[in-house]
């Protein structure tokens, strides 16, 4: 329930399961791309006006946060790629 992005996570097997998650959003800019491009894929039966709408709006949600990821390792290792990876996305809906 917890990879649902739609609230606080406390417990630290939830923080670490989501920052888990999260990872690709902090992987090198080819690989995010084609995650992107694989989403929408997935999502190729919902009409684009609503597809970017909501797409749109998950992803302003992780920029919204103080900090994407909860526990420091992976703060460290991902935050910055992953906001910079969020806002192109952003750019390109």
């Amino acid at each position: 329930m917890a990879t649902y992005h739609q609230g606080d996570v406390v417990a630290n097997d939830e923080q670490l399961i989501v920052d888990i998650d999260l990872t690709i959003l902090g992987s090198s800019k080819p690989v995010y791309e084609a995650f992107e491009r694989h989403v929408r894929k997935e999502y190729r039966l919902v009409p684009s006006f609503i597809y970017r709408k909501k797409r749109k709006a998950l992803l302003q949600s992780f920029l919204s946060r103080n900090y994407i990821y909860h526990l420091d390792y992976f703060r460290n290792k991902y935050e910055q790629v992953a906001r910079e990876n969020i806002k192109n996305a952003l750019n390109n809906l």
